[in-house]
C-alpha cells in the first residue's frame, strides 16, 4: 500500500529570519522616498526619482521574494539602484557625502 506524503511546512529558519527582517527594517522604498523628498528636484531630476523609486519597490519585493531566481535578482536590481542614487545626488546641490548613509539614517 502506498502512503501519501504530506507536504512539509514552509517554515524554515530562512524564511523566519526574512519575515524578521521584512518586519524590523523599513524597506528600502520607504528609505528612498525619504530621501528624495529632501531634495529640490526639477523635472528631469523627478522622473529619475520616479525611476529610482520603482527600482527601491523592486528590490524590496526581489528580497522579501523567497525565490532563488528573484533573491539573484536582487544584487543588479541594487546596483541599478544605486547608479540612479547617484546620478540625481551629482546633480543636485547637495554635500558630496554618501547617500547611502543618508537613506539609512533617514529610515530611522
Amino acid at each position: 500500500m502506498v502512503t501519501e506524503r504530506k507536504p512539509r511546512p514552509r517554515s524554515t529558519a530562512a524564511s523566519r529570519v526574512s519575515a524578521q527582517r521584512r518586519v524590523s527594517k523599513p524597506p528600502v522604498s520607504a528609505a528612498v522616498d525619504r530621501w528624495l523628498g529632501s531634495l529640490e528636484l526639477d523635472d528631469d531630476l523627478g522622473a529619475r526619482a520616479a525611476i529610482a523609486r520603482a527600482l527601491a519597490q523592486k528590490l524590496d519585493e526581489a528580497v522579501g521574494s523567497e525565490s532563488g531566481p528573484a533573491a539573484m535578482a536582487a544584487a543588479g536590481i541594487a546596483r541599478e539602484l544605486r547608479d540612479t542614487l547617484d546620478s540625481i545626488r551629482d546633480a543636485t546641490d547637495t554635500e558630496a557625502t554618501d547617500f547611502v548613509a543618508d537613506i539609512f539614517r533617514l529610515s530611522r
